[in-house]
């Protein structure tokens, strides 16, 4: 049986996931399904596909020797919607055919260079700190030591007290 405990976390996990995606992006992702579990195999099926889309662009630049990092994954993207017709196509006819199909496809993709150069970075990454309204602590800080017996002291009940 599941804990409620990890059963929250897991929905703040895929939560927290699904917000980084909308972040990041350029478009919000929008799912087509409307059940928790379809909505997370399709984000599966979206990391697949960017992973495998990624993996042809560096096999594409190994094959023509250019940096995989020069290569635009919106054109490559774009290939390999067009492509699909003709690589399932020739999948059922002849595998030669496939494999050469699959070769000129490397080609095509080794070509979709970026239009412009990559920019420098100008700092290196950081973790990014929360914002607080209180100043950080800093090793400079004085620390303020109290004694208590010497600041503090007890009152005396008074005996004609009326409560």
């Amino acid at each position: 049986m599941v804990s409620y405990r990890a059963f929250t976390r897991e929905d703040c996990q895929k939560a927290n996931t699904f917000r980084r995606m909308r972040l990041r992006g350029q478009s919000p992702t929008t799912f087509r399904s409307k059940r928790g579990d379809f909505v997370e195999q399709e984000l599966y099926a979206m990391v697949i596909m960017y992973t495998v889309i990624r993996l042809l662009m560096v096999q594409a630049a190994q094959t023509a020797d250019v940096d995989p990092r020069d290569l635009s994954f919106l054109e490559t993207l774009q290939d390999m919607v067009e492509a699909a017709p003709i690589l399932t196509l020739h999948a059922i006819d002849d595998t030669a055919k496939l494999v050469v199909v699959f070769e000129y496809l490397l080609e095509v993709i080794a070509t979709n260079t970026i239009d412009r150069p990559r920019r420098q970075r100008v700092a290196p990454r950081v973790i990014k700190v929360a914002h607080s309204k209180f100043p950080r602590k800093r090793e400079t800080d004085v620390v303020i030591v109290r004694d208590m017996e010497k600041d503090l002291s007890i009152l005396e009940w008074p005996e004609k007290a009326v409560l």
